[in-house]
């Protein structure tokens, strides 16, 4: 009885068969690492840390902020619509810093690309933040050129915006926002 497919056709059809698998196999995946749960247990160590910090002076009764030192990572902690400094340094083994990098190089889900200088704003003026500020730019595994992270501690607007990240990274001179968070895919 002779071969009624040829050497050809078999090659597409294995050719064909491979791609189907790898797309299976690549949309189970996506799937995977779409559907972990939003890590926020780092939240209570935050708010550890924080009562730990001797905060700096408000602002004198001019209502003048306090000139930012030349450290080179700053916090701010904002809440209830005003801002403080509660720590600086230009260690990077501090305790503390060192914390909330390797939270930097934890974030692996972006929530949204691309939020506004405006929802950072009703953000940061109505929920308890962190802002933990770079004086140069610095580059995390899954985010570059990171200058300013804003830690959402607190949601007081009901948006599942507690324990995500709005990362301000400079891009070409430009400020650009998103919207990321530390998800844990296996527990």
């Amino acid at each position: 009885m002779p071969n009624l497919i040829s050497f050809s056709d078999r090659r597409k059809f294995v050719i064909i068969t491979i791609i189907l698998v790898l797309v299976i196999l690549g949309s189970i995946f996506l799937l995977f690492f779409r559907s972990g749960n939003r890590d926020i247990s780092w939240i209570d160590d935050v708010n550890d840390y924080i009562e730990e910090l001797k905060p700096f002076p408000q602002p004198d009764s001019s209502g003048e902020p306090m000139p930012a030192p030349l450290s080179m990572y700053h916090f701010y902690l904002y809440e209830n619509g005003s801002s403080q400094l509660i720590f600086h340094t230009s260690k990077k083994s501090n305790d503390f810093v060192a914390y909330m990098r390797g939270l930097l190089n934890k974030v692996n889900r972006i929530k949204n690309s691309s939020v506004s200088r405006e929802f950072l704003d009703e953000v940061v003026g109505t929920n308890k933040v962190l802002m933990f500020f770079f004086r140069f730019d610095e580059d995390f595994w899954s985010v570059k050129k990171v200058e300013r992270a804003f830690f959402i501690l607190e949601d007081n607007l009901n948006r599942d915006l507690e324990g995500t990240i709005i990362i301000r990274r400079r891009i070409t001179g430009e400020g650009e926002y998103s919207l990321r968070e530390i998800a844990n895919f296996f527990g």
